[in-house]
């Protein structure tokens, strides 16, 4: 399976389960989801990256402007929300929500991770007073715990080296 077909198939489980629980984005701030989800693994997640992830359509990346290259190379199927250094990102996701129609949806929030920051999680949540926000802080981790054939492979493959 090549990892764009991965991808797909991880969105699409991912998916079925915000259906299921109502959702109409996912917000993610975790760089274990992000990654699972996009590919995105940069050394950028000492500044706020988030994950729009709507019901339908392309996954949204509020990232550090900056980070375009890197976001294009690994996450070539994510729409790029930038914000500026200096800048707030509440602000980039806000517009990231609003974007994808879930500005009066209810959008699931990963609260289990340090890499939201309090004060912009605030921001976040003030900008949009319409949102049911609801937590799915697990969400995303369940189906990680599901290995596909690639991935089962890829582990045999790494313990055959370290062996």
């Amino acid at each position: 399976m090549t990892p764009a077909e991965e991808h797909d198939a991880r969105l699409k489980a991912v998916r079925a389960v915000m259906e299921e629980r109502g959702l109409t984005a996912l917000l993610l701030p975790s760089p274990e989801d992000v990654y699972y989800l996009t590919g995105l693994d940069h050394l950028g997640y000492f500044a706020v990256t988030l994950l729009v992830l709507p019901i339908e359509g392309q996954p949204l990346l509020v990232a550090r402007a900056m980070e375009h290259p890197t976001v294009q190379v690994q996450a070539p199927r994510c729409v790029h929300v930038p914000y500026e250094d200096g800048a707030d990102p509440a602000d980039a996701a806000i517009e990231a929500l609003r974007r994808v129609g879930s500005g009066a949806g209810r959008v699931g929030i990963d609260r289990s991770t340090m890499y939201l920051p309090l004060e912009v999680w605030g921001r976040i949540r003030e900008g949009l007073p319409e949102v049911r926000w609801t937590d799915a802080s697990e969400l995303v981790a369940e189906q990680r715990m599901v290995k596909s054939l690639s991935e089962i492979a890829h582990v045999r493959r790494a313990a055959a080296i370290s062996d």
